[in-house]
């Protein structure tokens, strides 16, 4: 994975923090980002996602996580949300553990070789490691995200 698109909930990471921090961590590890731009009504510009995408990293709650699901969903890109809200249950990387989601997600890429390439990157970005806010009791899944019921 080398091309992430950051999607940031404005009222959420107001200051922009956040954002950087993952911005810079990925660049640091040679990703290349693109910074969502959105409309005057908040609303993601469609037009503006490049066309390059491995990844896309989603900083707010789950309903900025659900909307980006929305925009890339024909797209077949993996979504990593870090949770800046009360709950989190789709984002569940916890600002507490960005750095090694980040680290572990740009880092996992430099291992994968041969013809699966997609897939096990896919596999891997699943497979990243961060301790669950909030027990769950059940999961399923629906149109590829994880939904938890308790």
């Amino acid at each position: 994975m080398d091309h992430f698109l950051i999607v940031t909930n404005d009222g959420k990471d107001i200051d922009h923090s956040v954002t950087a921090k993952v911005r810079r961590l990925l660049e640091e590890k040679g990703k290349t980002c693109t910074l969502c731009r959105k409309d005057e009504k908040k609303m993601i510009i469609r037009e503006s996602i490049p066309p390059e995408l491995d990844c896309a990293i989603v900083i707010g709650g789950d309903g900025s996580l659900i909307e980006v699901a929305r925009v890339l969903w024909k797209r077949d890109v993996p979504v990593l949300g870090i949770n800046m809200g009360t709950l989190g249950y789709l984002t569940e990387v916890e600002v507490t553990h960005i750095e090694e989601a980040v680290t572990q997600i740009a880092d996992h890429h430099q291992h994968l070789r041969g013809g699966a390439e997609h897939e096990r990157e896919h596999r891997a970005l699943s497979r990243v490691q961060t301790p669950v806010q909030q027990p769950r009791h059940q999961h399923a899944r629906a149109g590829g995200a994880k939904v938890h019921h308790r």
